[in-house]
Formats: structure tokens, C-alpha cells, sequence
């Protein structure tokens, strides 16, 4: 066996410490050492295994949806629909969901293919036309003459909000007056529809208004110019020329004093505004 033999300083015989190296206490570090890698892979393996989340199922609705475009006034039928699963949180109150809600009835607008459709958007009978489809009761269409400028570059199409201007002669001073706001353009030189690619300026919009906005704007074209204001797609502000705006205002004058009564032969109300009627021509109150 070898070994190293040696002396130490006080004479007493030693070997080389590999000869003292007990086999039991060898053993147990290499088993120490293959138990803390088997621990070290298995923490690895655990860190490296994905999170499962599991989120529960919304439920879902059966809805109608048209297969293709279905126009105005057209009558439904069921080979015009296929039935689709929806998100019950994406499906509106009124949505169609069976083919006898549809069965022998007529759109009142148009149907996007693949789109949901409401109750509100089918008529049990026929429409008139295109436009009578769309007035809901107590509104009215009214058509006014425009050009370039007051038809705003023809960008009052279909679907447009609008405000009316009335621009007329207020006892002597020229001014202009909102009539009429948030009115929604039905037609443009009799075309419905708003997707067209090609503009053009119309010589005649119809606006969806009420009975009464309709009564304003006959008597102001007939005493005035009108011109439309285009809004945007989410505007629902009042306008601030509810009161009338003359070359005082834009000159930063001192407006003179209101017209007396004396000098009216009449008093004309509209609505809630009650105006003078001097010189055939009328003058807010």
C-alpha cells in the first residue's frame, strides 16, 4: 500500500491524510452532493412548467345575421340569414335571435352583411320609399335649396348632423340665426346613400327634423337664405347663435336698442321664440 510515513515535530509517526480518508465519510458527501443536484433539477424542471389560469366560459347567444347587404324596403325571408353564435355581453336588448321575428316583414334600413340586426330596423309593412322609411313619428323631411358654400363642398351627405343658419334682414341690419340644430341629412339631390366614393355638390339636401323645426325652416326660407353647418360625428353641443349675429357683433360695436313695439305691425311666434314683424320682415323679440 503506499502511503507517506513521516514525523512530526514532537516525533510522532503520521501518514498522508489520503490514508486517513474513511470510505463511509466519502460516501455520504457524494450522496449529500447527488441529492442537492437531483433537488436543483427538479426546481428547475417546476420553474419552468407554464401557469395555468383557467377562466370560465361566457356564455352565448344565437343571433340572426343577414348573409349579404339587404336594402331598404326589401321584404325578409329566411334564406336571407344564417344563424351565428355571440358573446351574450356583445348583444345588444332588441337583437333578432329567431327567423318569425323576420318572417314576411321589411327593412327600414339598410342590413350590413354579417352584422346584428334590432327590432327597430323591420317594419311590418312595405315602406312608401327610401326616405318615408327612416321619419319616425312626429318628425318631418324638409328639403332646402343649397350650393357650394352652404351645402359645405357637398359634404352634407347622408347621415351628415347638421345645424341651419338663417341669414336674413333683422330690422334693417343684416345677421344670421342657428334655427335649427343637430338635424340629420336624409337625402342629397335625392341620393340615400352615404358610402359613395363620389362627391358631388347637390342643389337640394332633405333634413330629418321635427314638426316644428320643419315649420321654422319654410318661413325662413321664405324670408332669408339658409346654409348648413356641418357637425361632427359625435357632436352634440348647442350652438351659441341661438341669438341673432349682426355687423355690430363683428365689429365689436354696441349693439343699438332693441326694436319698440311701435314699430312692429305684428308679433309672429314660432315655437317657444316669438319675433316682430316689421317691414315683412321678421325680428327676434
Amino acid at each position: 500500500m503506499s502511503g507517506f510515513r513521516g514525523r512530526n515535530k514532537l516525533g510522532v509517526s503520521v501518514q498522508a491524510r489520503s490514508k486517513f480518508k474513511s470510505p463511509a465519510i466519502i460516501g455520504s458527501a457524494v450522496l449529500v452532493l447527488g441529492l442537492i443536484l437531483i433537488v436543483g433539477a427538479f426546481s428547475r424542471t417546476d420553474s419552468s412548467q407554464p401557469t395555468i389560469s383557467v377562466e370560465p366560459i361566457e356564455d352565448l347567444v344565437t343571433v340572426l345575421v343577414p348573409i349579404r347587404d339587404i336594402q331598404v324596403g326589401e321584404q325578409l325571408e329566411p334564406r336571407l340569414f344564417r344563424f351565428e353564435k355571440r358573446p351574450k355581453s356583445s348583444v345588444p336588448d332588441g337583437t333578432v335571435t329567431s327567423l318569425e321575428e323576420i318572417q314576411g316583414k321589411f327593412t327600414k334600413v339598410a342590413l350590413a352583411q354579417g352584422l346584428t340586426i334590432n327590432r327597430e330596423h323591420i317594419l311590418d309593412t312595405k315602406p312608401t320609399n327610401l326616405i318615408t322609411a327612416t321619419i319616425p313619428e312626429g318628425y318631418r323631411a324638409v328639403t332646402i335649396r343649397v350650393n357650394e358654400t352652404t351645402s359645405v363642398e357637398g359634404w352634407a351627405r347622408p347621415g351628415a348632423n347638421v345645424d341651419v343658419l338663417w341669414m336674413s334682414n333683422f330690422g334693417g341690419r343684416e345677421g344670421l340665426k342657428t334655427i335649427v340644430e343637430n338635424a340629420k341629412v336624409l337625402s342629397a339631390e335625392r341620393q340615400v346613400d352615404s358610402n359613395s366614393n363620389q362627391i358631388t355638390v347637390p342643389s337640394t339636401v332633405t333634413l330629418l327634423v321635427t314638426a316644428q323645426d320643419a315649420a321654422k325652416i319654410q318661413l325662413a326660407a321664405s324670408t332669408g337664405t339658409l346654409s348648413l353647418l356641418l357637425r361632427g360625428d359625435t357632436d352634440s353641443s348647442t350652438s351659441t347663435l341661438t341669438s341673432p349675429i349682426t355687423v355690430e357683433d363683428l365689429l365689436g360695436r354696441e349693439r343699438k336698442t332693441e326694436f319698440p313695439n311701435s314699430k312692429a305691425s305684428g308679433v309672429v311666434k314660432i315655437g317657444e321664440e316669438e319675433f316682430y314683424l316689421i317691414d315683412g320682415e321678421l325680428v327676434p323679440k
